[in-house]
């Protein structure tokens, strides 16, 4: 059995969601981040009856956190209100916020796990700040790109 809590980050105007699921006993593991890819958002790793990555890592005792970037999912103002949603937002403000959070909250490194695009802005995130480094346990990538063309 797991928990899910819904849990909201304050950055100015914005109003980020990260999904707390929760293993059913407590646990000494350490914590896992998890990001969407660019045009989806955190129900990618759940959904509500209990399926998916973020939902099986949880059932293995590892207190797991989906963050929807800003404008995505629950986090307000959706990407239709304001134009301050882009990637330079998700590297310098949403993800490092997010992170400390989870930090803090478990005085523990942090698994980070990413979907598409989402992996891009993560190991963006470790470049342009690279004391994160150290509080980072491992990182997980699916389907991230290293280059685009057009």
């Amino acid at each position: 059995m797991i928990t899910q809590q819904l849990l909201f980050l304050e950055q100015g105007d914005h109003r980020l969601h990260l999904r707390y699921i929760s293993p059913k006993e407590p646990t000494d593991k350490p914590p896992v981040l998890l990001v969407h890819g660019f045009i989806e958002n955190g129900r990618i790793f759940y959904s509500e009856n209990g399926k998916g990555l973020a939902c099986f890592l949880a059932r293995a005792g590892y207190p797991t956190y989906v963050l929807d970037l800003r404008g995505r999912g629950l986090s307000t103002p959706s990407v239709k209100v304001t134009q301050d949603h882009g990637q330079f937002e998700s590297i310098t403000h949403t993800i490092p916020a997010a992170h400390q959070y989870i930090f803090e909250r478990h005085q523990k490194p942090v698994h980070w796990m990413a979907h598409s695009w989402g992996g891009v802005l993560l190991a963006s995130a470790l470049n342009r700040f690279p004391a994160l480094c150290q509080q980072v346990a491992s990182q997980v990538y699916f389907g991230s790109k290293r280059s685009i063309h057009s």
